[in-house]
Protein backbone atom coordinates (compact mmCIF):
# COMPACT_ATOMS: atom_id res chain seq x y z
CA UNK A 1 0.00 0.00 0.00
CA UNK A 2 0.83 3.65 -0.05
CA UNK A 3 1.72 5.87 2.93
CA UNK A 4 -1.21 7.66 4.55
CA UNK A 5 -0.97 11.45 4.86
CA UNK A 6 -4.12 12.09 6.93
CA UNK A 7 -6.82 10.18 8.85
CA UNK A 8 -10.18 11.51 10.02
CA UNK A 9 -12.97 9.74 11.86
CA UNK A 10 -16.54 10.80 11.13
CA UNK A 11 -17.61 12.54 14.33
CA UNK A 12 -21.10 14.00 14.19
CA UNK A 13 -22.71 13.10 17.52
CA UNK A 14 -26.13 14.27 16.26
CA UNK A 15 -26.18 11.89 13.28
CA UNK A 16 -28.88 9.26 13.79
CA UNK A 17 -27.32 6.88 11.23
CA UNK A 18 -25.28 4.64 13.54
CA UNK A 19 -23.53 2.91 10.63
CA UNK A 20 -22.25 6.23 9.25
CA UNK A 21 -20.63 6.98 12.61
CA UNK A 22 -18.22 4.13 11.90
CA UNK A 23 -16.53 5.82 8.94
CA UNK A 24 -12.88 6.72 8.61
CA UNK A 25 -11.40 8.76 5.76
CA UNK A 26 -7.77 8.46 4.68
CA UNK A 27 -5.61 10.32 2.18
CA UNK A 28 -2.68 8.58 0.50
CA UNK A 29 0.52 9.83 -1.14
CA UNK A 30 -0.52 8.15 -4.39
CA UNK A 31 -3.39 10.63 -4.74
CA UNK A 32 -6.26 8.58 -3.36
CA UNK A 33 -8.87 9.42 -0.76
CA UNK A 34 -10.60 6.37 0.68
CA UNK A 35 -13.60 6.11 2.97
CA UNK A 36 -13.50 3.05 5.21
CA UNK A 37 -16.13 1.37 7.35
CA UNK A 38 -13.69 0.60 10.14
CA UNK A 39 -15.66 -2.05 12.02
CA UNK A 40 -15.92 -4.24 8.90
CA UNK A 41 -12.57 -3.08 7.41
CA UNK A 42 -14.29 -2.48 4.05
CA UNK A 43 -13.43 0.37 1.71
CA UNK A 44 -16.80 1.89 0.78
CA UNK A 45 -15.59 4.61 -1.61
CA UNK A 46 -12.41 5.71 -3.37
CA UNK A 47 -11.73 9.14 -4.86
CA UNK A 48 -8.93 9.29 -7.44
CA UNK A 49 -7.07 12.58 -6.98
CA UNK A 50 -3.79 11.67 -8.70
CA UNK A 51 -3.56 15.10 -10.34
CA UNK A 52 -3.78 16.73 -6.90
CA UNK A 53 -2.03 14.94 -4.07
CA UNK A 54 -4.35 15.30 -1.06
CA UNK A 55 -2.50 15.93 2.19
CA UNK A 56 -5.42 16.69 4.52
CA UNK A 57 -9.18 16.28 4.75
CA UNK A 58 -12.13 16.66 7.07
CA UNK A 59 -15.82 15.79 7.15
CA UNK A 60 -18.46 18.49 6.72
CA UNK A 61 -21.20 17.77 9.24
CA UNK A 62 -23.64 20.10 7.42
CA UNK A 63 -24.29 17.47 4.75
Amino acid sequence: GYPVTCLRFYANKDDVNVDRKKMLAATYTAGYVKIWHYTTQQCVFTFDEKDRQPLALDFNSNF
